[in-house]
């Protein structure tokens, strides 16, 4: 072969190998830039997944979200409400299930039950249990019962008596509350219902219209529905 003809040949393969090594520098910049998109991506989504509370082991920035997998008392995701440290996280998506109250005084009988439950801020309570799903009380002659009365007439009956904190913090109400309760078979108001907030004892208790239905036993009592929005962080216990 000819000098001409070989030199003509490495000029060739001289030539496509200065592309191949064009096109490779190409490529790996493309990636690295591509690369560089997706960590920005990642970065700005914010998002954390654990077992358990953030609060007070997880560091993080403002508004990043914290998934806890384990859904921990219910609480699913968080979102941090201040900058830096492992403290300020809030619940923001979250449902407790219902919660019964197991201490709940003048109840008839352990059928007849105390719920409570908190989705996101919102708590909400449930009587019941019974025959028809009525919620009954005992006499005030009889030794469960606890209340106020002075001079024969009955003041309160409590179901969560004041100062005993039945009510678990994560579940308060940040204001004192008021409605009736009924006789379902009759339609008649036996009286109203007080929930006292988080500076009113943290108590529930039955003021009766009548001494007569104060006194006595009652099976078939229905609540107006009581629900309110909670200032308390999430429970870290139910009971």
């Amino acid at each position: 072969m000819s000098t001409t003809y070989l030199l003509v040949i490495k000029g060739v393969f001289k030539m496509a190998d200065s592309k191949l090594k064009t096109l490779f520098l190409d490529f790996a910049r493309y990636l690295g830039e591509k690369d560089a998109e997706i960590a920005k991506l990642i970065k700005g989504v914010n998002i954390i997944t654990g077992q358990g509370s953030p609060e007070g082991k997880v560091v993080a920035d403002k508004d990043v979200t914290y998934i806890d997998t384990d859904r921990t008392l219910g609480a699913y995701k968080w979102v941090k409400t201040r900058a830096g440290g492992n403290t300020g996280w809030k619940v923001v998506e979250g449902d407790t299930g219902w919660v019964e109250i197991t201490r709940a005084t003048t109840r008839k009988n352990s059928s007849n039950k105390v719920w409570i439950r908190r989705v996101n801020e919102r708590v909400t309570w449930k009587f019941g249990g019974a025959q028809f799903d009525w919620f009954g009380i005992v006499a005030q002659a009889d030794k469960s019962w606890t209340g106020l009365a002075k001079g024969g007439k009955i003041y309160h009956t409590y179901i969560c008596p004041p100062t005993w904190n039945l009510i678990p913090v994560g579940f308060r109400s940040p204001s004192s509350l008021i409605g009736q309760f009924y006789s379902d078979l009759t339609n008649k108001a036996y009286g109203v219902w007080k929930l006292g907030g988080v500076n009113d004892k943290n108590q529930f208790r039955l003021e009766f219209f009548d001494q007569e239905d104060a006194k006595k036993a009652i099976d078939d009592i229905r609540f107006d529905t009581i629900t309110y929005l909670t200032d308390d962080p999430w429970p870290t216990a139910f009971q």
